[in-house]
């Protein structure tokens, strides 16, 4: 079996690094030799199992950035020429123009991955430059959609696989089988950052909120101590501290989810956004932007969900109404609808078996 080395800063925080733990999981029940190279152990990190040998740069991340950038460099180097891999998955831009540099010479098969919007990921244009050409040199890269592949080149985009986001097996373990006559409880979950744009859910729920004053909206996330205070004083400011709460982080999402009936996403850009695959999986009708990249490969708009422009607080406003008016049967067909597309279309199995096909096809470097 081949020898797999994945690099990413952390084992805890988002999506990326989940992922990172479940195809740990997965490829280690294959047989497959994994290594995880990451910058140092921080708390909460994802499970992952103990046969994965886990290579710490630095003890913690904080001691990771007082190396110097060439002491850095070699170390990373050291690591990676130690583990001798058949195959090198990075994960976010910094650490893949990292590995690029860290790995220049050595004989190994590099897979990029793409876990955001790419038109948006990086705003300063020599790390760009950089970015790009991780993909130029690399052998492989995964995407999550297909619109994703569509901002390389033709000849670059030639190499790309799109293997979709895993959903947590808690979420399909508490999946919803019947549903409220009415949707009254609606639910977000994201980090507080500018990127997931709350002010432009908060003005929607306010429009919605004067029409149907018994609605609720919970926000699950967190984020800078400046950022969630920021989202706290809007609420405050706009009078909505008694229909809207900020709850912080959760490390049981799928439980608070099933409390809920509706799921709010009003992001300015994602990759493939894991809170709304897991939403509509748990039985949750979702309202979304319909922004780069994801949601309009998961929502079919009026089938299973709504998709609003970008920044349009009235649009989703009108949806969220519209979600409220709905009848009993209305609900339940459209939520099992969106259970069965996400199902399809993040089956483990396919997807796995995706990325086994590109581990074991491709030759070695």
């Amino acid at each position: 079996m081949k020898r797999i080395l994945i690099a990413i800063g952390t084992l805890g925080g988002g999506g990326a690094e989940r992922v990172v733990s479940v195809w740990t999981k997965k490829l280690i029940e294959q047989g497959y030799d994994v290594h995880l190279l990451i910058h140092g152990r921080t708390d909460n990190e994802y499970e992952i199992p103990e046969s994965a040998v886990i290579h710490p740069i630095a003890a913690t991340p904080k001691d990771y950035a007082a190396i110097p950038y060439l002491k850095r460099l070699k170390k990373t180097r050291e690591i990676v020429k130690s583990i001798n891999p058949d195959l090198l998955f990075s994960f976010l831009p910094t650490i893949q123009i990292w590995m690029m540099f860290a790995t220049i010479g050595l004989k190994l098969y590099r897979v990029e991955t793409v876990r955001n919007s790419p038109w948006h990921e990086i705003t300063d244009k020599k790390v760009k430059f950089l970015w790009k050409k991780c993909f130029k040199r690399c052998n492989a890269f995964i995407v999550q959609t297909p619109e994703q592949q569509t901002f390389f080149s033709e000849k670059v985009a030639k190499k790309a696989i799109v293997i979709t986001n895993p959903v947590s097996p808690n979420c399909y373990a508490n999946a919803k089988t019947e549903f409220p006559p009415k949707i009254r409880r609606f639910v977000a979950a994201g980090r507080i950052t500018s990127q997931k744009n709350y002010p432009m859910m908060l003005d929607a729920f306010k429009k919605a909120l004067a029409e149907k004053p018994d609605i609720t909206l919970s926000i699950y996330g967190g984020g800078t101590e400046q950022n969630e205070k920021a989202v706290q004083d809007r609420i405050t400011e706009m009078g909505l501290q008694d229909n809207v709460f900020l709850m912080g982080k959760s490390s049981t999402m799928h439980l608070e989810m099933k409390k809920h009936d509706a799921f709010l996403m009003s992001s300015d850009y994602e990759g493939m956004p894991n809170a709304l695959l897991e939403a509509m999986v748990i039985g949750l009708i979702a309202v979304s932007t319909d922004c780069r990249t994801g949601p309009k490969d998961i929502i079919d708009h009026g089938v299973n969900g709504y998709l609003t422009p970008v920044g349009n607080a009235d649009e989703m406003a009108k949806h969220i109404l519209h979600l409220t008016d709905m009848t009993a049967e209305e609900i339940s067909a459209m939520a099992r609808d969106g259970q069965r597309k996400v199902a399809d279309l993040c089956d483990d199995k396919k997807s796995f078996d995706t990325l086994i096909r590109l581990i074991e096809e491709q030759p070695n470097a």
